[in-house]
């Protein structure tokens, strides 16, 4: 029995065996059949979705074509240049430090700018904030405005990343979207901010020689206009050098992003600004038409700017705090670039003999190289490296002079003795940009002791007498005289120090990012039917890192307005563009400014979106309670806001003003 029952066993076991290895074929047989299955599946769903994607994207290029281009920026009395959202100005009340670049102008956000551009990127935001600075840390939320209104969609963030919402952060984003898509298609291994940004520039480029062919087109049937397209060409070949310096900029590497951004800011704003003056100097009824022609290099420009303060949101750079807070004050006013010996030489108490330390030197009477000041600048070197100094005696030189050349210096007898005079006006068939007795296009260009005049009379309306398109300018105890329109502050970044400035409509005007420090500002008695103004600022969208400054000034009524000053209104400043920024703090004022402060330019225009503000002024004219009620106007703004618009922050002085062996202030005075 027992080797029965073991037989039976063993057949048993064998049997079992034999049924594990069918059910193990049958497993491997069976998981075979699904694995094919699900290859047979993946490959139709591949099919099917790759015909379904084709003609999705047949569809959507179907509807671009079809639909209609986003509408174009209009400047309306309601909120501007944002179209009508509410005055981001007054939206930007973040304090500096809450702002991401140190020293680059934040975004357009004026209340809390950064050194260089408003909302946009690090720079001081002043509308409140500093002309440039952005450095929030998120690039700025789209303009209510921002011209895209029936656009398509921009990338969202999920399809792009990072750089999908900073295009839908654009004013124009379907601009910005069509930009971006090929960005990504010419980066597989992928496409950066600066990718983005570059390609952004490019196209405004690529734009402005297509306006161009347009503008050609336009009759030249009168002077004014043949004049007003001779300024334009040359406005949008300053535009064009911009931004290729932008890219130029990026192509170098973005090592320091706040100064990358500040001077991102600086250039762009500029770019836009041109663009702009092109624009406004046609006659009013071919304005619409040229305004068509820049309209999508205008979209790119700007869209510009708020991809630039893309890159600074992608950083963690801090506010650079090491650099020192000081009041230099030394008698001269002059750089310390100087070598010690010219410094003396400027010196009048120190009785050096100028000759020996000057390049050249301009003297009416004949005691010089050249008897005028156009003969000097044609005879300066163009291999000429470092600074070069012309000495102006004293004398009033009638002649337009245009300074092209970078890191000029004229020095006069004294601004009262050293005069450069002319009278050139609008009324004479001539744009404001034409009408400078002098006009300044070389970075760099310092004045010292000289006097710039337009002789035109109120009767002439726009007659400037200086005119600056130069980065990095500085005009230091010189005097500007003329009615209306005397400074035209064109563009980029620009000091005054101790300046004697006399006019009546609209005294200082442009959108450059200009700080006016401890001048002398005195209204002269205007035609009857006339308003003093003193500034007129441009600034036309809130991505700009422009604005006017005046700092610890004294604004009084001259000997002709003085006793008939209760005949004539008179006020701090007007706007000239939808999103104007101008702040006076520190600033003496007198009972000559109306007690409202601020004046309308036409109806409710730009009253929502400007950004006018105040801080610590004194005097009679100081008092605010009875100022303007409207809806951009800051009225008396916080000293956090105030350091936005700085010499430090707004101009990022530190970086080109720190050695100066001047009276500059840097900050506040207290």
């Amino acid at each position: 029995m027992a080797f029965q029952d073991f037989d039976q066993i063993s057949e048993r076991r064998k049997l079992e065996r034999q049924q594990k290895m069918k059910k193990r074929i049958m497993i491997g047989v069976v998981l075979l059949l699904l694995i094919l299955i699900a290859v047979a599946a993946a490959v139709v769903y591949f099919v099917v979705f790759k015909n379904k994607s084709g003609d999705s994207s047949s569809a959507s290029k179907s509807n671009k074509n079809a639909s209609t281009p986003p509408p174009k920026e209009t400047e309306t009395a309601t909120p501007k240049v944002d179209a009508s959202p509410p005055p981001p100005e007054a939206a930007d009340t973040t304090p500096p430090s809450d702002k991401g670049g140190a020293t680059a102008p934040p975004p357009n956000v004026d209340g809390a700018p950064a050194p260089a551009g408003d909302a946009a990127p690090p720079a001081p935001p002043p509308d409140g904030a500093a002309a440039a600075p952005t450095g929030d840390a998120a690039p700025p939320a789209p303009s209510p405005e921002g011209g895209n209104a029936a656009a398509a969609p921009a990338p969202s963030p999920q399809g792009e990343g990072a750089m999908g919402a900073i295009c839908a952060a654009t004013d124009f984003s379907q601009s910005c979207g069509d930009i971006l898509s090929k960005v990504v298609q010419a980066n597989a291994s992928g496409a950066q901010p600066t990718d983005l940004l570059k390609a952004t520039v490019s196209a405004a480029i690529d734009e402005i020689a297509a306006g161009i062919v347009e503008l050609d087109k336009i009759n030249k049937d009168i002077p004014e206009k043949a004049v007003a397209h001779d300024d334009c060409i040359a406005l949008l070949g300053d535009a064009k050098k911009d931004l290729n310096a932008s890219i130029y900029l990026l192509e170098g590497g973005v090592n320091d992003v706040a100064t990358t951004t500040a001077e991102l800011n600086n250039k762009l704003s500029a770019a836009l600004t041109f663009q702009s003056m092109c624009v406004d100097g046609y006659p009013e009824a071919d304005q619409s038409t040229v305004q068509s022609a820049l309209k999508k290099t205008e979209e790119h420009t700007t869209n510009s700017l708020v991809v630039a303060s893309g890159l600074s949101s992608s950083s963690s750079s801090q506010p650079n705090n090491s650099a020192k807070r000081r009041l230099l004050t030394t008698r001269l006013g002059v750089p310390a670039w100087i070598k010690q010996g010219d410094r003396r030489m400027l010196d009048e108490e120190e009785g050096k003999d100028m000759k020996s330390f000057i390049n050249m030197t301009v003297a009416k009477d004949g005691s010089g190289n050249f008897s005028s000041i156009n003969e000097a600048l044609k005879a300066v070197p163009q291999s000429f490296e470092g600074r070069f100094f012309i000495y102006i005696k004293e004398g009033v030189y009638e002649e337009n002079v245009v300074v092209s050349q970078v890191n000029l210096t004229f020095v006069g007898d004294g601004s009262q003795k050293s005069i450069i005079s002319g009278s050139k006006n609008i009324v004479d068939d001539l744009t404001t940009y034409q009408t400078a007795t002098v006009a300044i296009s070389g970075d760099g260009f310092f004045a010292y002791k000289m006097g710039f005049r337009n002789t035109a009379g109120p009767e002439k309306l726009q007659a400037v007498a200086l005119r600056v398109q130069a980065d990095h300018a500085i005009f230091m105890n010189c005097r500007m005289e003329g009615h209306q329109s005397v400074i035209y502050a064109q563009a980029y970044r620009q000091f005054y120090r101790g300046c004697y400035i006399t006019g009546t409509v609209d005294i200082i005007s442009g959108n450059a990012a200009a700080v006016f420090q401890n001048c002398q500002i005195y209204l002269r008695k205007p035609m009857n039917d006339q308003k003093n103004v003193i500034i007129a600022q441009g600034r036309l969208s809130k991505r700009q890192t422009t604005g006017t400054v005046l700092q610890s000034c004294s604004i009084f009524a001259d000997d002709t307005l003085e006793h008939e000053k209760s005949k004539f209104k008179s006020y701090l400043g007007r706007p000239m563009k939808e999103y104007s920024r101008t702040i006076v703090m520190e600033t003496d004022i007198t009972d000559v400014i109306d007690p409202e402060g601020w004046e309308a330019t036409n109806g409710d225009y730009a009253l929502s979106t400007l950004y006018f503000g105040e801080y610590s002024n004194r005097g009679a004219g100081s008092e605010t309670g009875s100022r303007v009620k409207w809806a951009g106007y800051q009225g008396t703004i916080s000293k956090d806001i105030a350091l936005n618009y700085t010499v430090e922050s707004f101009l990022q002085g530190q970086t080109w003003l720190k050695d100066l062996d001047v009276q500059v202030r840097f900050s506040l005075s207290s």
